[in-house]
């Protein structure tokens, strides 16, 4: 663009598409370094700390909420206040985020997310329920791999680490994640972190 003069107009579309760029690599960096620290063994249980899973959820959902609305996307939360994991916060957040975000970005205009949680025991499940595009049988074994996106994406932007990073804040915290999807229809995640008030 620098090699000759440009009109405003020229200037102006490229300058759109180097931020976009620059947001994906951000994205993409932020991620890495994500992973890097959990790799590292940087989340110790001996840390952690009570966390109200609905305060992680509501913070995750406001991180969201511009883009559904845009998409025109119901987000629907019905988490009691009084389901507590044990954890680091911030980290549980950003496991929440990632799948509520995917939840959004690879719905239907006009869609649906619907979260909940519910006591099993002595284990807590979140589930996070959307009116997407589902997941082919044979990919669902593979979602949670490094860089792995579905060929169904689309032109939703993602670097493909978003579900291995949920998965691995949830095992660091003796927790695990399952999905079940019908393409075409949704899918369904669930997080499982145990319950801070069993034994």
């Amino acid at each position: 663009m620098l090699r000759k003069e440009r009109t405003g107009e020229e200037y102006r579309e490229a300058l759109v598409t180097v931020q976009a760029v620059a947001g994906n690599m951000m994205s993409l960096v932020r991620s890495l370094l994500s992973l890097a620290r959990l790799d590292s063994g940087m989340l110790a249980s001996a840390d952690f700390r009570p966390v109200v899973l609905k305060e992680c959820m509501q913070d995750a959902v406001a991180l969201v909420r511009p883009l559904a609305d845009k998409r025109r996307i119901a987000v629907r939360m019905d988490i009691h206040e009084s389901l507590v994991a044990s954890g680091d916060r911030e980290r549980l957040t950003e496991a929440f985020l990632n799948i509520v975000d995917n939840a959004v970005k690879y719905n239907r205009e006009g869609g649906r997310v619907e979260i909940t949680a519910l006591r099993e025991g002595a284990m807590i499940q979140v589930r996070v329920v959307d009116t997407g595009i589902g997941i082919r049988e044979e990919n669902r074994a593979k979602i949670f791999e490094r860089f792995y996106r579905e060929n169904t994406a689309g032109d939703a932007e993602g670097t493909g680490l978003g579900l291995s990073i949920a998965k691995t804040i949830l095992e660091a915290h003796g927790g695990e994640i399952r999905v079940a999807s019908e393409q075409g229809k949704g899918s369904a995640f669930s997080m499982i972190l145990p319950d801070y008030g069993s034994p």
